[in-house]
């Protein structure tokens, strides 16, 4: 028996390592485990790739993804300023344009863990 593994990329634990567990046991009393661990790595292109499957409007995916490369590129000294910008619009969107809370929630995660 084991965990499911499956699912898109972003279901998973994406600051730390996953470990997913199996065992198996047969009727002579014989049992074995193993287990697998996995990272799961946050892109830029990743990002990019969520934006246009969570926000139905193109006009929208293209605000949130000219914030979200101006945060990735953003020098320390500008990173408030544009973490709370790509933030604000983010929050204006959400329950709009298809994008739902978790999905923002999801996406303010990754812009953290990009930066």
């Amino acid at each position: 028996m084991c965990e499911e593994a499956f699912g898109p990329a972003w279901s998973f634990d994406l600051t730390g390592p996953n470990v997913l567990e199996a065992w198996a046991f047969d009727f002579a009393g014989n049992s074995t485990t193993a287990s697998v661990s996995f990272t799961v790595e946050v892109t830029a292109d990743g990002a990019a790739d969520l934006l246009e499957q969570f926000v139905d409007k193109p006009q929208t995916v293209a605000q949130l993804q000219h914030k979200l490369d101006k945060l990735v590129t953003a020098n320390p000294h500008q990173v408030a300023g544009r973490l709370a910008a790509f933030e604000n619009y983010l929050a204006a969107k959400t329950g709009k344009d298809g994008l739902t809370q978790e999905e923002a929630d999801l996406l303010l995660t990754i812009a953290l863990l990009l930066i």
